[in-house]
């Protein structure tokens, strides 16, 4: 389901899961986790 929200808004979807763990292991802070979807 991500992945097609991702195609629909005109994001590659392997290249935001890369971003997303990337930045979840460098520490994202939780009061910002709504900044990581892809519709944002």
């Amino acid at each position: 389901m991500v992945a097609a929200i991702c195609k629909l808004n005109g994001v590659d979807p392997q290249l935001d899961f890369t971003n997303l763990l990337t930045r979840l292991v460098n520490g994202w802070p939780n009061s910002r986790s709504d900044e990581l979807m892809p519709w944002c």
